[in-house]
């Protein structure tokens, strides 16, 4: 990603996607805290090279036990912190889920096609944000309201 932000439009857009398994309530409360500051240190984010020398180690410390939910939760945390403040005022950053698609990963009884999880994140493309607010709420949950607008019309989504 750093090296094609360059190449990025003015108004360009990078889009993550991620999963549930990435929140904050998948890790540790320690590793939640840390993570949902927002004071949390990103000038040296060293969280990956940490977590790799853990897992070398055969102990993973205050880090779930979940690779590839550890590994989503600092994709979330590096596109929250990090590379929003690499980002022209005019550029945004979404990171977003596809749900629980059948895949080889996913599995025959995952909830979601793999089309309507591609579509999931076509969308994502296609949408203009005119206003974003969050909370986190105590159990670290982020409640999200997006307005945005598309070629047609104007939608409000409230996730969770």
């Amino acid at each position: 990603t750093n090296l094609l932000l360059p190449y990025l439009k003015d108004n360009g857009r990078v889009v993550s996607v991620s999963s549930k398994l990435g929140g904050l309530t998948y890790q540790s409360k320690e590793v939640a805290d840390e993570f949902s500051d927002p004071e949390f240190n990103t000038t040296d984010f060293t969280a990956v090279e940490e977590y790799i020398a853990l897992c070398e180690e055969g102990d993973v410390g205050k880090w779930s036990k979940s690779v590839y939910g550890t590994s989503k939760m600092m994709l979330n945390a590096w596109s929250r912190f990090v590379l929003k403040r690499k980002l022209k005022p005019t550029q945004s950053t979404i990171v977003m889920s596809p749900g629980h698609c059948v895949t080889d990963m996913g599995g025959p009884e995952a909830a979601h096609s793999a089309e309507s999880g591609a579509q999931t994140n076509m969308t994502a493309f296609s949408f203009q944000i005119h206003q974003l607010k969050y909370s986190i709420t105590e159990d670290n949950n982020i409640n999200l309201s997006i307005v945005v607008h598309d070629k047609l019309d104007l939608l409000k989504k409230n996730v969770k």
